[in-house]
């Protein structure tokens, strides 16, 4: 089955990244497959050598689900 592609309006996270430290909305594959994607609020700090995708609350965006595939401004 192909993975679906990322909703219109979003750009791929391999593509670029936000260049300020504002929230963005962000997607990333839902992890039992019961939807596409999971829609969360994020913020890109490149001050982090590892996981620079950043819920609101500091944890890294994996630490809860699969890495930021694509993200646009909030």
């Amino acid at each position: 089955m192909p993975l679906p592609s990322l909703p219109e309006g979003y750009t791929p996270a391999t593509k670029g990244v936000p260049l300020t430290k504002d929230p963005v909305e962000a997607v990333r594959y839902h992890f039992d497959k019961s939807e596409d994607f999971d829609h969360i609020a994020v913020i890109y700090n490149p001050e982090f050598a590892r996981d620079q995708w950043r819920m609101p609350d500091g944890s890294a965006v994996t630490e809860t689900g699969f890495p930021v595939l694509g993200w646009k401004a909030a």
